[in-house]
């Protein structure tokens, strides 16, 4: 009889015969782990484990394979990913004219009244290589309102139906007109975009659907944890899921900044909720991004020399809302991709900070794309957390790439620095903005980044998707690595990804998700 029975109990799950990858501090890695109630009892050899074994103990053979923590995503749109199964995918369309057969072939489905959506266009891996517009869409459907968003969700664009429909007004920031013609082209971006998506705000029930598909493609990429952006409509619907018993992904939540008057209304502070659903704090965003060319720039853009991108929120109004949610205990997660945008909400962090010590508050830049060496060393000394997204530089950093093109060869080398953020001592936390969700892809981008300087080695790669993205929401005590007394929130991998090539990496595939000691996800 093991030692469970002379302590009053036995394990609910025990894990044997695996590589257990702790991320401990001592980097220890053990053959198995013993779970009840949750919770991470026994961390050890097979014989110390089997130990906790009893008569109604689920016992899983690993066969060698490989478990990490929990991996833990910093920066999602979660919900709307999970609606976006529901819309026209377009990631892997290799041309305008590929988008515009599937918006035809989605319309023809559709009535009348009913809205043709889409999501995840990327121009730049068009043989075309441009924006569509308006009169594209009406040649795909002229009859039925299209709204597509491209995939950096910074830029949509709709038919001539939509433009009516939505009514948006014309001097509305980022409502684009032609210059030749005086038509409005179609083209929403930032204050436009988020002008028609209130109009096309989804329902509460259809969050709710969101939700639920969410989750199931998160188990499947062995996330157990996500911190994401939320309207009223998505938290109420995080809200049901929770009590309905269907949320089994772990939510940190970030209401939009102009919620901010709400939060300090109510007296509610920064970690407010339980391990399964928790408000962190307020989220805003102070630039645009590459791809649509809004994120804010020093210089101008290498492939628009007249643009220098969007300051969407400036400096004395960031340093209002900063300083009201210091007071408030709230955390500032900070969208800030360009170098001017970055150069701005520091100046705010610093103005906000004066005579009080910000450094507990764990405040954030989100994005962080192409700092400089003098804003890492600032965002140091004022705490914040680089709360960054590895796959963007698969996606679009990697030579002759979209980034390249945007910024020319010198910013580019300089673009997602990783490394220098570790080496100036500032915690680092690795999300996807789910751009694609996938950690696994992510820490594959980070290892073999292009740019040697900017590489991490599978180890830092591995604690920014878990402990660092832990330490970014206050939950390091809990989660992030896999020791006595934390979270049974566990990943299986199909290998070991200190024993393969950084460039086979990609080929990890996800073998079990275990959340709360539950397995809920096998391969």
């Amino acid at each position: 009889m093991g030692a469970g029975a002379e302590k009053g109990c036995f394990a609910d799950l025990v894990l044997i015969n695996g590589e257990i990858i702790t991320l401990d501090d001592e980097n220890t890695i053990h053959e198995g782990v013993a779970v009840k109630n949750g919770k991470i009892i026994e961390v050890g050899s097979n014989s110390e484990v089997k130990y906790w074994i009893g008569n109604k103990t689920r016992v899983i053979d690993l066969n060698g394979k490989t478990v990490v923590p929990g991996f833990i995503d910093s920066h999602t749109h979660f919900i709307d990913m999970g609606l976006k199964f529901t819309y026209i995918d377009f990631y892997d369309t290799k041309s305008l004219k590929d988008a515009l057969e599937l918006i035809k072939k989605e319309a023809e489905k559709k009535s009348d009244d009913e809205w043709v959506i889409g999501s995840n266009w990327d121009e730049s891996k068009w043989v075309e290589n441009r924006y569509p517009t308006r009169w594209d869409l009406d040649k795909a459907t002229p009859n039925k309102p299209v709204y597509i968003v491209r995939i950096c969700g910074h830029m949509a664009v709709t038919n001539t139906l939509g433009l009516k429909l939505l009514n948006v007004p014309k001097d509305t920031r980022g409502f684009e007109i032609d210059e030749k013609t005086g038509e409005p082209t179609g083209i929403l971006k930032e204050d436009a975009l988020e002008y028609a998506e209130r109009v096309l705000k989804p329902s509460v029930n259809e969050c709710l659907k969101g939700v639920k598909l969410a989750v199931d493609h998160s188990l499947k990429c062995g996330v157990t944890s996500v911190q994401d952006t939320v309207m009223s409509n998505h938290f109420s619907a995080y809200q049901i899921a929770m009590l309905e018993n269907q949320l089994k992904v772990r939510i940190y939540t970030f209401p939009w900044y102009t919620n901010l008057e709400y939060l300090t209304a109510l007296g509610l502070r920064g970690r407010f909720g339980n391990n399964w659903l928790k408000i962190g704090g307020i989220k805003l965003m102070v630039d645009g991004s590459i791809g649509a060319r809004t994120a804010a720039l020093m210089e101008p853009y290498n492939d628009d020399p007249s643009n220098k991108g969007m300051i969407l929120i400036e400096e004395d109004d960031l340093a209002e809302i900063i300083k009201k949610a210091n007071e408030n205990g709230l955390q500032v997660a900070a969208h800030a991709i360009g170098d001017r945008a970055i150069e701005t909400l520091l100046n705010a962090f610093e103005k906000a900070s004066k005579g009080i010590n910000i450094k507990n508050r764990r405040h954030r830049i989100e994005h962080l794309e192409l700092p400089t060496e003098d804003q890492i060393n600032r965002m140091r000394k004022l705490g914040l957390i680089a709360s960054m997204q590895p796959n963007f530089v698969a996606e679009w950093g990697m030579p002759n790439g979209m980034y390249e093109q945007r910024f020319g060869k010198e910013r580019w080398r300089r673009n997602n620095p990783f490394k220098l953020v570790l080496e100036k001592g500032v915690v680092l936390a690795f999300g996807s903005d789910c751009m694609p969700f996938g950690p696994i892809y992510g820490i594959w981008s980070a290892v073999n980044h292009p740019v040697e300087e900017s590489r991490l080695n599978v180890e830092e790669a591995l604690r920014a998707y878990t402990k660092g993205s832990a330490y970014a929401a206050f939950e390091e005590e809990i989660k992030g690595s896999i020791e006595i007394g934390k979270l049974a929130d566990m990943t299986v991998l199909t290998k070991n990804p200190f024993k393969i090539s950084p460039k086979n990496i990609r080929d990890i595939r996800i073998f079990m998700t275990i959340v709360d000691g539950k397995l809920l996800y096998k391969a």
